[in-house]
């Protein structure tokens, strides 16, 4: 399915000069702790599990998008 100009553009955006440049990947153990703080807490409360887990994992947000 071809998502129209407005989502080649929003792809094309993200994909950009900074896209994946210097942008980071969770290793195994990052994602699979994340996993199972976002199944710990339940359905309805991911916002709250990606809190906790990044504060278990300081600098991360740093990582993840770096400016």
């Amino acid at each position: 399915m071809d998502p129209g100009p407005r989502g080649r553009r929003e792809r094309a955006d993200r994909r950009g000069a900074a896209g994946r440049r210097g942008r980071k990947e969770l290793n195994e153990k990052q994602l699979g702790g994340l996993e199972n703080e976002i199944q710990k807490r339940g359905a309805g409360h991911e916002e709250e599990a990606v809190k906790a887990w990044m504060a278990d994992n300081p600098g991360i947000a740093d990582t993840m998008a770096p400016l």
